[in-house]
Parts: C-alpha cells; sequence; structure tokens
C-alpha cells in the first residue's frame, strides 16, 4: 500500500502495475475519473490533498496583493498552463487571497487536530 501524490503514482496505475483503491481528496481526480475517493469508500468528511499557494508579507498593501491575484488568476487560466497541470496531476482552483486564507486556516485547524487526537510531541 502507498498514499503518495497521484503524479508520483499515476504511470504504475496506468500499466497496471499498481491498482488506485480510492483518491483522497473531497472530488474524484480528473487523472482518475473511475476511482472512488476515500469519502464513497465510506469515510465521511476525509478530504486530504497537497496545495500550493502563493504568500506575501502581511505588509503587503491590498492594492498589490488585488493584482498579485489577478495576475496569478490570469496566468493560470491560460490553455497551455492549465493543460501543463492538468497531465502532472494538478487540480487548478485558482481564487481569491480570502479563500486561500480560509483554506490555510482550515488546515491549520484539521492538523492541529490530528497532531493532538495522536498525541504526537516535539522530541
Amino acid at each position: 500500500m502507498v498514499s503518495s501524490s497521484l503524479v508520483s503514482q499515476i504511470a504504475f496505475v496506468r500499466d497496471g502495475r499498481l491498482r488506485a483503491i480510492a483518491t483522497t481528496g473531497a472530488r474524484r481526480a480528473r487523472l482518475t475519473p473511475k476511482v472512488h475517493t476515500v469519502i464513497e469508500s465510506g469515510i465521511p468528511g476525509f478530504d486530504v490533498t497537497a496545495w500550493h499557494g502563493v504568500l506575501a508579507s502581511a505588509r503587503t498593501p491590498p492594492e498589490i496583493i488585488a493584482r498579485l491575484n489577478r495576475e496569478i488568476v490570469r496566468i493560470m487560466s491560460l490553455p497551455d498552463v492549465q493543460e501543463a497541470l492538468l497531465i502532472e496531476g494538478g487540480e487548478i482552483t485558482p481564487g481569491t487571497p480570502q479563500e486561500f486564507a480560509t483554506l490555510i486556516r482550515n488546515e491549520l485547524q484539521m492538523w492541529i487536530k490530528v497532531v493532538k487526537q495522536a498525541g504526537i510531541t516535539l522530541d
């Protein structure tokens, strides 16, 4: 069994050396639309994905943040950029700075809960 990024495993799945049992996101992956999610497999609320974003200093003026966001969304919407990312297994979900801040807060809350429930401590 392996739990890893889809892009690092897709070649093995396609040639039959691995069998995909489930994907960990809330929605089925575009690269493997026939593979169920963990949620569909019976574990409600399971949504664990890798994500990437662009952060700036908290002191960055709002107008600069807005411009950066507009340009990043524009670039991510270019057909060649979308194709390159989708081929590699990326799911493109550009949004607003506020939506990204909410994502980060939600991820922190989820992983803090996991760490506490597991009793994980620093050595």
